[in-house]
């Protein structure tokens, strides 16, 4: 039942294909192996193998298909469950082979896998001589094609923008996505991964810190957040203004 719901989830012709010949395997092999149930009850009214003493010697041919069948309903090789969820295996390998960046677009390896519109990649290289990844997104989704020589891009912060079509990407998600989620329950762990202690600045005198000083827990004395050396912190925007990439972004991120 697991690979009947994936296949019908993934939304893709060779999923759906193996999943749809699940379904008739499945039925057929359950369907057999009820009806030899109750072929063998019905002939020696017995319904403990202990009882029977053995369903080879009084039901030679019954036990012969009853074990094909439960040899099917295992998926061993040769067997019609096997060749199903083989069709399953092999369209989740392709889903994470490195390709084109936009499978809808004059691409010949991505159009055989059959993938959606909206398929998660993980890295993306804007410039296609580039060799280290330009988004490190792990859920970057290729959302819509352009007519050109771009296909779009939405990032994790909602940002839409505009890449070659000749980039590659590799269909999939990055492992390890609620790493940021975990809690690491004491201080000690953190030391033991090398992560020292953060002292914050409203805390410190004020030789050390623009938030430092006042008497008791007193705030920060300025209208912004500040770094350490002075500079707008938590919130400003360090994008430069009129930058070359500016139209190439068709929705800018959500605050």
């Amino acid at each position: 039942m697991g690979f009947i719901l994936i296949g019908i989830a993934s939304i893709t012709d060779t999923r759906l294909n193996g999943a749809i010949l699940q379904i008739i395997s499945h039925g057929f092999i359950g369907a057999a192996l009820f009806f030899l149930a109750g072929t063998s009850y019905d002939r020696i009214r017995l319904v403990y193998l202990d009882e029977m003493g053995g369903v080879a010697i009084p039901m030679p041919k019954i036990f012969t298909m009853f074990s094909s069948f439960s040899m099917a309903s295992l998926a061993l090789p040769g067997m019609s469950g096997f060749v199903a969820e083989t069709r399953l295996h092999i369209a989740r390998l392709k889903d994470s082979t490195t390709a084109s960046l936009c499978p809808h677009c004059n691409s010949d390896f991505l159009d055989e896998l059959d993938s959606p519109i909206t398929d998660l990649l993980f890295p993306s290289f804007l410039d296609p001589s580039s060799p280290a990844p330009d988004y490190e997104a792990p859920d970057a989704r290729e959302t819509d094609c352009k007519k050109g020589k771009s296909a779009t891009l939405k990032l994790p912060s909602g940002e839409v923008r505009l890449i070659p079509k000749n980039c590659s990407a590799t269909v999939g998600q990055v492992g390890n996505v609620g790493v940021n989620q975990k809690s690491l329950g004491r201080a000690g762990s953190k030391r033991w991964l090398g992560k020292r202690p953060v002292v914050r600045g409203v805390v410190m005198n004020p030789v050390d810190h623009p938030h430092g000083g006042g008497e008791g827990r007193a705030p920060i004395g300025r209208k912004k957040p500040t770094t350490p050396w002075g500079y707008p912190a938590l919130g400003k925007r360090s994008r430069k203004r009129n930058k070359y990439s500016d139209n190439l972004i068709l929705r800018r991120r959500s605050k």
